[in-house]
């Protein structure tokens, strides 16, 4: 069965060896910038928004490179959101276990295995700053398989948004002309920082004002850090001097501040004034950067406690800055994983397998934090108390790889069992039980004071007891039913004396508060 393009059309396979969006001086798609943010004052940045939003997305595209190329602050908030989720680890889901499927979900993992590959979600996540982004697919086609090449990034200038709805893309053309978009050749990756239009939903809408306000900050404290101290010249010229002689005082006055040194006419005169005291904070422009500079890292990061060292709020506030950071993390993932489903995997499936009922899937995750001891403790009593964990997902959530056949593998410590212990009950035990006996019989813990003493002690108890536990067992051996057993023990109780047990057990007793007392070694 053929695969249909958007418009229902057969899929050429040959136009996808073909690179579709390459530069060229002489087109519409070049990489030479106007750099037009010089000077840029808001009436101007103002109407390139406006003219974006109705489709001519070229001067405001510029900005965006611009600013991220100008000011460290974005470029650094921003470069960390990108690296926030390229830098996550990535698994591949097949369909089913079916031999179709696993092979299917293969060959996406062989792909997603490349040394490249951080760098081309990198690029993909440009879209964070723009509100969208595209890569266009390089395919290569062997004897046997149709295999992604490599991705490449493309200039958001070369492409443009339908003028009638404002979000489908188009590649601009030869005269700025809308040509559709090869079906399985591009990655169009969208970002949402608000809703709305996708070239309005980029972070650097909101990054563009704080970033104007804070050039002009930044200008005018550099030109405040050059002439600060320094007195006000003034010269002073006659009635009759004529534009050259004021050109020749102009200069002598300007060379005094950066020269320290100037000549004029006899008849001229620069006068010095001392500083008039004037009011106001020195700080008023570094204040007013910071300020913008938090705007920013807010618009990007959603809080300022990562990139800001001023900001307070303790470790409750620290925690909640984190958790903010997080979830941002979580949902570009999230958005991140849905691109490369629809837009890589499915077409690397269909071309070499034909289209699918189900796909394999890309999950894109944070990995998730345990506190080991707690997990542990409460996995151990829900065992304990006959609860039934799979021992692999306990592993995975501790971090902890299951072991392979062949390998050794770790075993938990055998406390030592008393070797009379392991008499009375190895004929009872299963097997797994005996080898743990015998282990702890071949290596008997030494005795401590206690257990020497009961020792000692023994003999007298096993000459009151035998006599008793034989009454006990013919009484066991000869009833016929509980009620039978009942009365039969009942009438041993009632014959069997207790003194001598009495007495046995005082002077046990006597002897271990006798040893405790006086600190006496009964090892």
């Amino acid at each position: 069965m053929a695969l249909l393009d958007q418009y229902g059309n057969p899929l050429l396979r040959e136009d996808l060896l073909e690179e579709k969006v390459l530069p060229s001086m002489t087109s519409v798609r070049n990489v030479r910038h106007s750099y037009s943010s010089a000077g840029l004052y808001p009436q101007t940045l103002a109407s390139w928004m406006r003219l974006a939003d109705e489709g001519d997305t070229m001067a405001y595209l510029e900005l965006a490179e611009q600013i991220e190329e100008k000011d460290p602050h974005y470029a650094g908030v921003l470069a960390q959101r990108k690296r926030a989720v390229t830098g996550l680890e990535i698994t591949v889901e097949a369909a089913s276990e079916d031999t179709a499927d696993q092979e299917a979900a293969q060959l996406v993992r062989d792909w997603f295995e490349r040394d490249e590959l951080r760098s081309d979600l990198f690029d993909i996540m440009d879209a964070v700053g723009k509100g969208f982004s595209v890569s266009e697919i390089i395919w290569n086609q062997t004897a046997t398989r149709w295999t992604i090449e490599r991705i490449e990034w493309r200039d958001p200038r070369w492409f443009m948004f339908d003028r009638h709805d404002g979000r489908t893309l188009h590649l601009r053309g030869e005269g700025g002309q809308p040509e559709p978009l090869t079906p399985y050749k591009y990655i169009v990756h969208q970002v949402k920082a608000k809703s709305g239009l996708p070239i309005r939903a980029g972070v650097i809408r909101p990054v563009s004002w704080f970033w104007l306000y804070k050039n002009f900050s930044v200008r005018d404290w550099v030109i405040f850090a050059e002439t600060y101290g320094q007195p006000l010249r003034v010269g002073k010229y006659g009635a009759g001097a004529s534009e050259a002689d004021r050109q020749v005082l102009l200069r002598a006055v300007a060379n005094l501040g950066s020269d320290a040194g100037a000549i004029i006419p006899d008849s001229m005169v620069i006068e010095f004034v001392k500083d008039a005291n004037p009011t106001g904070s020195v700080d008023l422009f570094e204040r007013l950067a910071r300020y913008c500079d938090e705007q920013i890292s807010k618009a990007v990061l959603g809080q300022t406690t990562t990139t800001d060292s001023l900001s307070g709020g303790g470790l409750a506030g620290n925690q909640s800055h984190n958790a903010v950071r997080g979830d941002i993390a979580d949902d570009d993932a999230a958005s991140l994983a849905a691109t490369l489903n629809t837009q890589l995997v499915r077409p690397l499936v269909d071309i070499n397998f034909g289209e699918q009922k189900k796909y394999p899937r890309v999950r894109i995750r944070r990995p998730e934090s345990v506190d080991s001891a707690a997990y542990g403790a409460s996995l151990q009593t829900f065992v304990n108390l006959g609860g039934k964990v799979s021992a692999k997902r306990a592993g995975d959530k501790l971090g902890l790889p299951m072991a392979e056949d062949g390998e050794e593998v770790l075993a938990p410590a055998v406390p030592a069992v008393p070797a009379m212990m392991s008499a009375q009950h190895s004929a009872a035990c299963p097997a797994g039980c005996q080898h743990h006996l015998a282990t702890a019989a071949a290596k008997p813990a030494k005795p401590d004071a206690i257990e020497k003493l009961a020792d000692e002690m023994a003999d007298g108890w096993e000459e009151i007891l035998t006599p008793l536990q034989r009454e006990i067992e013919e009484a066991v051996n000869g009833a016929k039913n509980f009620d039978e057993l009942s009365d039969r023990l009942l009438a041993v109780a009632s014959k069997t004396g207790d003194k001598e047990m009495a007495a046995a057990l005082e002077k046990t007793m006597l002897a271990a508060r006798l040893a405790g007392n006086f600190n006496v070694k009964l090892d």
